[in-house]
């Protein structure tokens, strides 16, 4: 009797277990395809770097994820992370910004990106001329 009882107790606890745990993946894995199916269209335009002693003075981003830093042909990415939009420059390294909503403003992301990057932010300078190769 005993043996039956605690047979029936474990099947309806891992029933329970596999139930949550595979009720919580779905969630997760919705939100993420829900993230990734959203359109996002190209930056264009020249981003000064308003910390002036940085390395890394500007940043030309252009359609098709073409890109140019300090005057060298780059790419970069660009994505929605947690409600936000993000680009990733690689030039020497991925440098991650988050992008402001009406896209000015490029902030760094990450900790490698204020390290070599800035630790200010970028700005969208809208009288430079824009020239990805």
């Amino acid at each position: 009797m005993k043996k039956k009882l605690l047979i029936s107790a474990l099947m309806v606890v891992s029933v329970f277990v596999f139930s949550c745990k595979k009720g919580t993946g779905q969630d997760q894995k919705a939100e993420v395809i829900a993230e990734e199916s959203q359109p996002v269209a190209w930056l264009n335009g020249t981003y000064v770097n308003q910390q002036e002693d940085a390395l890394l003075k500007e940043i030309v981003l252009c359609d098709e994820g073409k890109a140019s830093v300090s005057s060298v042909s780059r790419t970069y990415t660009i994505a929605i992370e947690k409600g936000k939009t993000k680009i990733t420059v690689s030039s020497n390294g991925n440098f991650a910004f988050y992008v402001s909503e009406d896209k000015t403003t490029l902030t760094p992301a990450d900790a490698f990106t204020k390290e070599w990057g800035t630790n200010a932010v970028f700005l969208l300078d809208k009288e430079k001329e824009q020239n990805c190769k």
